[in-house]
């Protein structure tokens, strides 16, 4: 598969999100590359006709593998948490928030839920799950 973006457009659309360079605790263009391979298994790029939507799409799910390859880098592949966070609390701080049935309960949707940009890439591939329709021009026989 050739992917719809190039490692500098991923940089360029993520300008602010990510460190980059070269040094140990930057991003680099390997990781980059990893990521793009990772996004490139589970995205199906039939599903959209637009180019721009396509690499925008792709981009949000390649940020998605970056942050758990940086996440389990960080913590050297051991499991942070046992699952969606949906409440935390430290001392007198708490969060929670609710992800919605139809992603906590779809065992291919939820992965996604794990950072941010997986819910992002949740909210754009969704109108393209529930059903494609299309014009077929046809006639019917008298």
């Amino acid at each position: 598969m050739g992917y719809p973006i190039t490692i500098d457009e991923f940089k360029t659309f993520f300008a602010k999100d990510f460190d980059y360079g070269t040094e140990i605790t930057q991003v680099s263009d390997v990781d980059i590359s990893k990521a793009m391979v990772e996004a490139g298994m589970n995205f199906n790029e039939k599903l959209f006709d637009c180019v721009e939507e396509k690499k925008i799409i792709f981009s949000y799910l390649t940020a998605y593998y970056l942050v758990v390859d940086i996440n389990n880098a960080n913590t050297q592949g051991a499991s942070n948490n046992g699952g969606l966070v949906t409440y935390r609390q430290v001392r007198n701080v708490a969060e929670s928030f609710k992800v919605p049935n139809w992603v906590s309960e779809n065992p291919m949707l939820s992965q996604f839920a794990q950072n941010g940009y997986g819910l992002k890439y949740i909210t754009m591939i969704y109108p393209y799950l529930i059903g494609n329709m299309g014009v077929v021009p046809g006639a019917t026989l008298p």
